[in-house]
């Protein structure tokens, strides 16, 4: 097929060695083990790949625990194909990383993402499927690879397909695409039976295919939406704050503690060398709509002792040291009820956990640069409209004593 001139390959060698402990450990994962030839998972893999992708277009991610021993073992790859992780962040910065290089040498280019650690009984076969799935993928579609189950699995995740997608330009092709309705995570006994029984469901191979310029405009397009979902979120929460207390000082004093949580949701990715994705740009925009409480607490107060006579030095300080607890309780129990989200602990859990990293690290600043930066910016507000009204009260006294002296 056409498509496949545009082919990239990329595998994909990274794991921690576990599931074959303990023949498999982290510097000798499963993909270095001999299983099924004298070759290694990872050999065969390249191997599949290699009458269908030219050497220059394969690509190999991996750690930089075995990133040597990779390029000895596929010494004829380009040294730039190899993408060394510093740090192990799972597969999407790699893809990322990937897609970049196949842009920047052809802006048609289709990548093929395949894990290395898997036996194939039949390579043509597979090369057959993979160029469908390449077809498709330059249609625009993201297309995944499955495999028909033999049993009920519990260590794998599932796909539940639908119906056939058309084909108008090969409608004859022997393997044809469906659409997909859900991926299932990996399920218990009783559900993955269940599966098997009704025939709709397929193992998910973790191998896919896309076109990389549509997917990248759809990345672009989606964080666009999400800088403009930011940017509403603070105005909205500006407006319910000015329509409460009628006023736009107070609002405006506010919303101060939004920049201080950023502070903490970069502090906390640099200390836990994690990397910002979706999920935790998702918990930048609900952090708006939480960092406030904490501000909105202290001039509400504040403005409730000055109604009683103080000033408003005095009422900010009272508002402060009065509100300390509740403000730290909400706080803490936030923070604390975000914890197993952020350790990603349980299966599928690290999709999340850039969520919950971005939530504790901007309330934690926040809470705390808020009990400085608010009473300050408060005192600052305060000590403008007193010399207002002085300014006001001595053009008053003039005014008076001019009319007397008429």
């Amino acid at each position: 097929m056409e498509s496949t001139q545009h082919l990239f390959g990329l595998l994909l060698a990274g794991g921690k060695g576990k599931r074959f402990w303990p023949l498999s450990r982290e510097d000798h994962p499963k993909q270095l083990l001999q299983l099924f030839s004298s070759m290694t998972l990872i050999e065969e893999t390249y191997q599949r790949i290699k009458p269908m992708v030219p050497l220059d277009r394969i690509m190999l991610a991996t750690s930089q625990t075995l990133a040597l021993r990779f390029r000895r073992l596929f010494n004829e790859v380009e040294s730039d194909n190899f993408i060394i992780e510093p740090i192990p962040r799972n597969t999407a910065p790699c893809i990322g990383v990937a897609a970049r290089r196949c842009l920047a040498r052809d802006p048609d280019a289709i990548l093929a993402v395949l894990p290395s650690d898997h036996y194939v009984a039949d390579p043509t076969m597979f090369r057959e499927i993979l160029a469908a799935a390449v077809h498709h993928a330059a249609m625009g579609k993201i297309v995944t690879l499955g495999i028909t189950p033999t049993h009920p699995e519990t260590g794998y995740g599932y796909i539940r397909f639908g119906d056939f997608e058309p084909d108008p330009e090969n409608p004859e092709c022997r393997h044809r695409a469906r659409s997909i309705g859900a991926f299932v995570e990996k399920p218990d006994p009783e559900t993955a039976f269940a599966y098997l029984k009704t025939g709709r469901y397929l193992w998910n191979s973790g191998s896919f295919s896309y076109k990389v310029a549509g997917t990248a405009e759809d990345f672009q397009t989606s964080f666009k939406w999400m800088g403009i979902a930011l940017m509403v979120s603070v105005l909205l929460v500006f407006m319910v704050m000015a329509s409460q207390f009628e006023s736009l000082r107070e609002p405006f004093i506010i919303i101060f503690t939004v920049p201080l949580a950023a502070i903490g949701v970069v502090l906390m990715f640099v200390l836990t060398r994690s990397t910002i994705d979706v999920s935790a740009l998702i918990g930048v925009i609900m952090l708006v709509g939480i960092v406030v409480n904490n501000g909105i607490i202290m001039v509400d107060a504040a403005n409730q002792i000055r109604e009683e006579g103080h000033g408003r030095l005095r009422a900010i300080a009272l508002a402060g040291r009065q509100r300390l607890r509740p403000v730290l309780m909400t706080s803490f129990t936030t923070m604390l009820g975000m914890v197993p989200m952020a350790l990603g602990i349980g299966e599928g859990a690290e999709t999340w956990a850039g969520m919950g990293k971005a939530v504790i690290g901007g309330l934690f600043t926040s809470t705390f640069l808020t009990l400085f930066v608010v009473p300050v910016m408060y005192t600052v507000f305060a000590r403008k409209e007193l010399k207002h009204d002085k300014r006001i009260f001595t053009a008053g006294s003039e005014q008076g004593a001019n009319r007397s002296e008429v």
